[in-house]
């Protein structure tokens, strides 16, 4: 039997410049998403330029460039109290099972002229495990919104106003100044050898370049 493969089509969705910190001597890790492109090009030279915009060549004990099958740019460095790794990541059309739109990037312009997205990131941490997921990409501060507290309450449980009466752990959402959502439940009773976790979900605005 033949099996043909073929390259996932990467002509649509966005790619994301993200930079993971971890500091081994706290127990702290870190992802954050940099900046949002249109083209892998404009996402490989940000990618390149990022750790220089907090650190100098000399602060750098080591650092060394990956290139994927992709052509995607991973740096991976490292200085005297943490290790850094910056990547690009493709977000497609669709990227998440839960059906959160990737809207078609038409995008909020400003009198100064940029263009925004909102991207929207979930975190799970706990006394033993840390991970970031990146949700989705949206043009609409509103439809991000919306979809990131959909998210924080899916995964506390709370379908209506009495499972949020219900709800034993802590529970906040929130606005920032810019109008982007953010949010945070505590999972979990902390009884003695249960891990309590923690989710967050928040959306910020990124400037798409491009």
């Amino acid at each position: 039997m033949t099996v043909t493969t073929t390259a996932p089509d990467k002509s649509t969705g966005t790619y994301q410049v993200v930079r993971e910190t971890i500091d081994i001597l706290f127990d702290y890790a870190d992802t954050e998403v940099r900046s949002v492109h249109k083209s892998l090009a404009e996402a490989n030279d940000a990618a390149r330029k990022d750790l220089l915009t907090e650190y100098s060549v000399g602060e750098l004990d080591e650092c060394e460039e990956a290139i994927g099958i992709d052509g995607s740019v991973r740096i991976n460095a490292s200085t005297a109290e943490v290790d850094l790794t910056i990547s690009v990541r493709h977000i497609p059309p669709h990227p998440h099972p839960h059906n959160y739109h990737h809207h078609h990037l038409s995008t909020t312009t400003t009198t100064e002229g940029e263009n925004y997205v909102y991207t929207i990131t979930r975190t799970d941490s706990s006394s033993t495990r840390h991970s970031t997921a990146f949700l989705g990409v949206y043009s609409s501060e509103d439809r991000a919104n919306e979809a990131a507290e959909r998210e924080l309450r899916c995964a506390a449980g709370i379908r209506n106003w009495r499972d949020r009466r219900r709800f034993r752990g802590g529970f906040r959402e929130g606005y920032g100044l810019n109008g982007c959502f953010e949010g945070a439940a505590t999972l979990g009773k902390g009884e003695e050898g249960v891990s309590r976790e923690e989710v967050t979900v928040v959306v910020e605005r990124r400037v798409l370049y491009g």
